[in-house]
């Protein structure tokens, strides 16, 4: 449980910035497709993982590098960007 109204923003922010999207991603999609011919579950997981990149799993980074350039402003500056 967050103990304070801009805890409880940040952590809603998270889970919006994290929520998967369904069957159709990447990572899932390659690892169906690979596993679907014939190889192991390990190469199909392995296939997924190598699919994460900048543009689908590796987005992340930059989101968290904004979360702690947000978190070195002063409130007021805060505000201005909620």
């Amino acid at each position: 449980m967050c103990s304070s109204k801009k805890e409880s923003i940040l952590f809603e922010k998270l889970l919006v910035s994290i929520i998967d999207h369904g069957m159709g991603t990447t990572s899932s999609m390659t690892s169906r497709f690979v596993a679907s011919g014939g190889n192991s579950l390990n190469v199909g997981v392995g296939a997924g993982l190598l699919s994460i990149g900048d543009y689908h799993g590796g987005a992340i980074e930059n989101c968290m590098k904004q979360f702690y350039e947000l978190k070195k402003m002063n409130d007021s500056k805060q505000q201005e960007l909620i």
